[in-house]
């Protein structure tokens, strides 16, 4: 058995566009002016949007998270600012406000470290969702089964706002104009596992024409969105000329001077082995640090890292029958069936393995 190296990577190229876009303080504005309810904006002053480079995961868990943070002012002036939580969701995480809740719990946590700090400032958790199945929205009371209403009120219990880009035709998402990478990105999002969209409609997803962009940050644009593109469905040469030949001049030259580059590292037309490595090692360690650290089922965990549940029972099984000498060679041939691993691979994996055992009597 091994981990499905295209899933592992199809996420991390989830999580690489979506902070790429939402990092990007324009990107930010335009999504929370056109998607979010404009009760929840209109108090705001999104002129003062400013991103918080203060992360609110913890350190072993911040790879697998895509939270990006932002404060913002209210438009009456009042001291108090606003924390707007950005997250996505490519599938329907049924543990999704547990995980809000502790990305909230943590940030007030923060805000309230220094002696005599007694006021907060709100969290507002927004959520993107881009999954294949249609999602229910669940609130903390919703995962409480059988619950009387008399215990409801001792529940810390909130709404959280959710874009489900499923629900918006394509022609609204590309006419987002105030931003200018933001409509592109929702759009991908929205038929990421589409590869015939991407081929029939690349000048829709890759044109620019905003006046105000110079030609390198056009460029840049187009690159952000060609690694999502070209790293989430294999292309041949073939499919490259047709993916191409509909672009602008500009585009068209930028294009397939990446395509060029990828097909001659190996990266386009095949497997990149030691991308899939460095992603599998990762997944270990995350998997290894949620086994030791937290009491979660292994739906749960496989939900957390986006892998199937047998990898998570298969894991565990395999770190409880063996000891800290033992397990990183069953892990190993486990996990990374037919690939070769360096040693400098290998020494990271039995690291990762290691930290499992910290503290219990397993030799």
């Amino acid at each position: 058995m091994s981990l499905d190296p295209n899933e592992i990577q199809i996420n991390n190229l989830h999580d690489k566009l979506f902070k790429e876009t939402f990092s990007i303080v324009r990107e930010a504005r335009a999504f929370l002016t056109h998607f979010v309810d404009a009760e929840l904006t209109q108090t705001l002053d999104l002129s003062t949007l400013k991103i918080d480079n203060g992360s609110y995961v913890d350190e072993e868990l911040q790879e697998h998270f895509a939270d990006i943070i932002y404060t913002c002012a209210r438009k009456d002036g009042k001291e108090v600012k606003v924390c707007i939580l950005f997250e996505h969701k490519s599938y329907d995480d049924k543990r999704l406000p547990v995980q809000l809740l502790n990305y909230m719990s943590l940030g007030y946590r923060q805000q309230t470290r220094g002696e005599g700090a007694t006021q907060i400032n709100p969290i507002l958790p927004v959520v993107l969702y881009h999954g294949e199945t249609k999602r229910r929205h669940i609130e903390l009371k919703d995962m409480i089964g059988g619950a009387y209403a008399e215990i409801l009120p001792y529940l810390a219990n909130f709404k959280y706002e959710v874009i489900d880009l499923s629900k918006f035709a394509d022609e609204m998402l590309l006419s987002v104009k105030t931003g200018v990478l933001l409509s592109k990105t929702l759009t991908v999002f929205k038929h990421s596992r589409n590869k015939g969209y991407f081929l029939e409609n690349s000048r829709k997803i890759l044109s620019f024409t905003e006046r105000e962009l110079e030609n390198d940050e056009k460029r840049e644009l187009i690159l952000i969105l060609l690694r999502y593109i070209f790293g989430a469905h294999r292309f041949d040469r073939q499919e490259i000329k047709e993916f191409t030949k509909k672009l602008n001049i500009m585009e068209q030259v930028v294009a397939g001077s990446y395509a060029d580059v990828l097909i001659k590292e190996g990266k386009i037309e095949g497997r990149v082995e030691g991308k899939v490595v460095a992603d599998t090692l990762k997944t270990v360690k995350f998997v290894c640090n949620l086994l030791k650290s937290s009491s979660m089922t292994d739906t749960e965990i496989a939900n957390a890292a986006e892998v199937s549940v047998s990898h998570v029972t298969t894991m565990r099984l395999l770190l409880i029958k063996n000891t800290r000498k033992t397990a990183p060679g069953k892990i190993l041939r486990n996990f990374f069936n037919n690939i070769k691993l360096t040693e400098q691979e290998k020494e990271v994996l039995v690291q990762s393995v290691k930290k499992y055992y910290e503290g219990s009597d397993v030799n």
